[in-house]
């Protein structure tokens, strides 16, 4: 538990600041699509992991499951490495100029925006007190709920009810990834045209029936396709969220925002393995198909939910900050 403290530590100061970063180095016009290419990495990642621990625990065996985490330390060194010598403010500012000559327009954020000092509780107040990053930042703690919800129910249902071994149960419930990766780069994009609530409502309504259309999955052929339909808008939402909350952040306020959205999915993220445990508990224990059932049901709901709180936000056009 220690170290997943330190690993989440981590992930919950390096998420909020990497969607911020991406924010800051494109045209506003173009936020949808550069968050939506960015969170491509989610998808591919989760596809990677799920063929990674398969393929360990093909090549090792099962009591060598601790095998998998010595992959992600040889690929985040060299990244972080190239990352720190290339981002630099006098590369920020050419590429502000070159948005500009080109007729767009450029982040709120320039490279010399700080945040006054003793005024950051301030800020996060006044950010807090944004009706579309609050009520979006529940629709974000929702939605984590039916994603990671997901993450602890699918590999458990497919080994315990479909009767796959580990490493296939491991393999197999990442098969939304494929049609997730799509997802993320056109519900983002759309979002720049059409709006993001209106993009939002339309993933949200989306989600529930596909998540709740698990409930029918009896056989492998429907859980694939069940799967497929989910990634489409699975990973396509979080970089709209993270969208809506640059949009509506003051200047130097960017990650801020972010972060209230980061800390609304973290939250999500915690209840989610609790709340579906209980479930799965209730419905008869792991080797019981009624509390996947539940599971998924629940799951819905929250993914309904999620709309509702949407449809309370103010319109966020795509390319203009509303209050």
């Amino acid at each position: 538990m220690a170290l997943r403290v330190g690993v989440n530590l981590g992930a919950g100061w390096g998420e909020p600041v990497g969607v911020s970063n991406t924010a800051e180095w494109w045209p506003v016009e173009r936020r949808g699509f550069a968050l939506g290419a960015h969170h491509t990495g989610y998808p591919v990642g989760a596809m990677l992991s799920g063929l990674v621990a398969g393929f360990v625990l093909y090549a090792f065996g099962e009591e060598n499951w601790r095998y998998v985490f010595f992959v992600a330390l040889v690929v985040a060194i060299p990244l972080m490495w190239f990352w720190a010598r290339y981002s630099t403010p006098q590369k920020m500012e050419l590429l502000y100029a070159d948005i500009a000559a080109r007729g767009m327009t450029p982040p709120q954020a320039s490279v010399a925006a700080q945040v006054e000092k003793g005024q950051a509780w301030r800020t996060l107040r006044s950010t807090l007190a944004n009706r579309s990053i609050a009520l979006t930042a529940g629709n974000t703690l929702l939605t984590q709920v039916v994603y990671m919800g997901i993450n602890v129910v699918l590999p458990a249902y497919l080994y315990n009810i479909m009767g796959l071994s580990l490493a296939e149960s491991a393999g197999m419930s990442v098969v939304f990834t494929l049609t997730g990766i799509l997802g993320q780069l056109v519900w983002p994009a759309l979002s720049d045209v059409i709006g993001r609530r209106v993009t939002l409502v339309i993933c949200g309504l989306w989600m529930a029936a596909s998540v709740g259309a698990f409930y029918f999955a009896d056989t492998m052929a429907l859980v694939v396709v069940m799967q497929l339909l989910f990634g489409l808008v699975a990973n396509a939402v979080w970089p709209i969220y993270y969208a809506v909350a640059s949009d509506c952040a003051q200047p130097a306020a960017t990650s801020t925002a972010n972060g209230i959205i980061t800390t609304a999915m973290f939250v999500g993220g915690g209840i989610a393995p609790v709340l579906m445990g209980s479930l799965i508990a209730l419905g008869g224990g792991w080797t019981s198909p009624g509390g996947y059932a539940l599971c998924f049901l629940v799951m819905a709901g929250c993914a309904l939910g999620g709309v509702a709180l949407q449809l309370g936000t103010r319109g966020n056009a795509a390319s203009t900050a509303t209050a």
